[in-house]
């Protein structure tokens, strides 16, 4: 059947190029508008170099994993209520290159970021047209780089340089700021930067993460086979519940805001409203220092979150609470990869906060972080009162809120108040932690109420390698479940994208990727299946295109007893 589908798919297509698509980084910019903004180097009015390293899963994670011809670049104007008239920079210069660093390791000198096949992709002025833009809604593309020569990018090689030395306008407010974002996790790239720049070899490094909105423009390289997934299987699942903020902390009321978090009998979390009431602290000050963790906080009764039944616990300085007393890190940089790695958790404001600090009049400790077991519910419940962020004591920035534990392990959050620098990043959510699955960020002020499930992969079909003419390469079906007994691998010349969702046959949530013009049934069982697929040397062939896709029988999965993957595009090339 393989050799059938093959067969078909060779009779049916031609080796014409492939076409252009459009790739968005970081991907968060597909949605709306980045939560921060940076004009730099088009609305700085004298000459600028600015260099990015970008990380390479902003293609890998977009499904972008095989070389790509980059021909263009579009820069996105920042979604703030502005109009502006438009100016032109009378010289920029484009160079990209595969990096030989990792963006977290970027070189203050500019040239240690390249990579040896460093490109100049663009050397000529550049028209910024007139535009507005309207708050809360993306703006325009207002940086219309096309490429003199197109870059061949291959993502597996290493994180992306893009490197610009730009004149400026002739005036910096004649041109709009751009679409970035600096959130740690989202933005993925740093920059290294020279204002006046008159050809010094070293820049100035960017301490947090930067990047801008960017489209890029490209094609699959002609001569290299590539293997690439699309759309998702059936039945993905993420028990965390998280939501990001860069600043703009919106969960904090007057006089207390709260959620209450359950653990459902899904495996994951029921969010709903709280009580809005606070529990006034009475115990000691537990005089935890910047970046500490309390001893172990004795329970009044075992909390049972997940799988784990816990009689102790840690409080940390910087604004969450470990629920295993084994932990020994106070963290002051929230990353959700650590939430979701890490020791099991409850963050309600976790940022870089010092209870340590001390008021600069009195000299006396501003804030201060309490343990209590209510005397009426028995309950226990901890308390970060009036807690600055590092470094603020002088304004005014102080955090207070609270988690009380509830027997039956539901537990809720509060907040009076929480006040941070606009460029501080903060982290609310809850985990299991130990290398829980990431279902995405909710937008706690909004969404509530709301569930999740418990962590669960998804049907997965992916290619053991590239689909290069002459060569064999295996299709591995992963995640099957232990009830499996009969499956198929489905292969086609059309792709269907987004797919066709299967709930009028009783698999809602299941989605079919390809047509079925050949398939291959498989039997047996384990959480695997690899089925050899082999493609002839015939140099013609170059550029054909075969979908394929995966389903399995799964008894009690849906009322269809269906399960689908994704979908797996295979472009046969000579490379």
């Amino acid at each position: 059947m393989i050799a059938r589908s093959l067969s078909l798919a060779l009779a049916a297509l031609c080796a014409a190029g492939l076409s252009a698509q459009t790739l968005m980084i970081p991907a968060a910019a597909n949605t709306g508008d980045l939560p921060s903004a940076s004009g730099w180097p088009f609305d700085y009015a004298g000459n600028m170099r600015i260099l990015y390293v970008y990380d390479a899963v902003h293609f890998t994670g977009q499904n972008v994993s095989a070389p790509i011809v980059i021909t263009r670049m579009r820069i996105r104007a920042d979604g703030a209520t502005a109009t502006w008239i438009g100016d032109t920079i009378n010289s920029l210069t484009v160079d990209l290159s595969t990096a030989p660093v990792d963006f977290n390791a970027i070189s203050t000198t500019y040239d240690n970021n390249h990579g040896p096949d460093r490109l100049r992709v663009y050397n000529s002025s550049l028209a910024i047209p007139a535009g507005s833009a309207s708050a809360g809604s993306p703006g325009p593309f207002v940086v219309d780089v096309n490429f003199t020569q197109p870059f061949l990018y291959d993502p597996n090689a290493g994180d992306l340089t893009i490197d610009f030395v730009c004149s400026g306008p002739s005036n910096a407010a004649n041109t709009p700021t751009i679409d970035a974002s600096s959130t740690t996790g989202q933005a993925l790239a740093k920059r290294v930067y020279g204002l006046s720049y008159a050809g010094s070899p070293t820049g100035s490094l960017w301490s947090g993460e930067s990047s801008h909105a960017v489209e890029f423009t490209y094609s699959f390289g002609s001569g290299y086979a590539s293997a690439r997934t699309y759309g998702t299987g059936c039945y993905d699942g993420a028990s965390t519940v998280y939501e990001t903020f860069t600043g703009n902390f919106d969960l904090a009321g007057a006089p207390t805001n709260s959620l209450l978090i359950l653990q459902n009998g899904n495996g994951g979390f029921t969010v709903v409203p709280g009580s809005n009431v606070f529990f006034t602290p009475a115990s000691p000050d537990l005089l935890l220092g910047d970046d500490t963790l309390s001893a172990s906080l004795a329970l009044p009764f075992a909390f049972q979150f997940g799988t784990l039944s816990t009689s102790a616990v840690k409080m940390a300085s910087n604004g969450y609470l470990w629920l295993r007393a084994t932990e020994t890190v106070s963290d002051l940089s929230p990353t959700v990869a650590e939430l979701l790695t890490l020791g099991p958790r409850i963050a309600p404001y976790w940022t870089d906060l010092n209870p340590a600090a001390l008021d600069p009049v009195t000299q006396q400790r501003i804030g201060s972080v309490h343990f209590d077991v209510d005397p009426v519910t028995n309950n226990p419940v901890f308390t970060w009162l009036n807690v600055p962020e590092y470094g603020s004591a002088n304004t005014g920035n102080r955090n207070t809120f609270q988690i009380e534990l509830l027997p039956g392990g539901a537990f809720e959050i509060r907040w009076q108040n929480a006040a941070t620098t606009a460029t501080r990043q903060i982290l609310t959510g809850v985990s299991y932690g130990l290398g829980a699955r990431d279902g995405g960020s909710y937008d706690l002020s909004a969404a509530v109420p709301f569930s999740t499930g418990r962590d669960a992969n998804a049907l997965r079909l992916a290619a053991s390698g590239r689909p290069v003419l002459g060569s064999t390469i295996n299709l591995n079906t992963s995640e099957i479940p232990a009830n499996v007994a009969v499956g198929a691998m489905l292969f086609g010349l059309t792709k269907i994208d987004p797919g066709i969702d299967l709930a009028s046959l009783g698999a809602p949530g299941c989605r079919q990727y390809t047509s079925i013009d050949a398939s291959s049934v498989f039997f047996g069982t384990g959480s695997t299946r690899s089925m050899a697929m082999s493609f002839p040397n015939v140099p013609t062939f170059a550029g054909v295109q075969i979908k394929t896709q995966a389903a399995v029988l799964s008894p009690g999965a849906n009322a269809l007893g269906l399960l689908t993957t994704n979908g797996l595009e295979l472009n046969l090339d000579v490379n």
